[in-house]
C-alpha cells in the first residue's frame, strides 16, 4: 500500500511553475534587436537563466559569446 502510494508522489510536478512568458517577444528582442540574453531578461523581468534556457528550447541554440574587440 505505501509503495503505491510512494510512487504516486513521485510522478506529482514539485517546484514553482514556469513563468509566462511572451516567446515571440523573447525572440524580437534577442534576434531582431540583436539584446543580449541578460538585457532581454532585464526588460521582461525574468533570470537570464529562463531566458537563455527558453531561446535554446525554441531555436536550438543561443549566439557565440565573444569578448568585446573579437572577430
Amino acid at each position: 500500500m505505501q509503495d503505491t502510494q510512494l510512487k504516486a508522489a513521485y510522478k506529482k510536478h514539485q517546484g514553482r511553475p514556469r513563468a509566462e512568458l511572451d516567446i515571440e517577444l523573447l525572440l524580437k528582442l534577442y534576434l531582431e534587436q540583436r539584446m543580449t540574453v541578460r538585457q532581454v531578461a532585464r526588460e521582461v523581468g525574468v533570470s537570464h537563466a529562463t531566458v537563455a534556457r527558453r531561446i535554446a528550447e525554441e531555436i536550438g541554440e543561443l549566439r557565440a559569446w565573444r569578448m568585446p574587440g573579437e572577430i
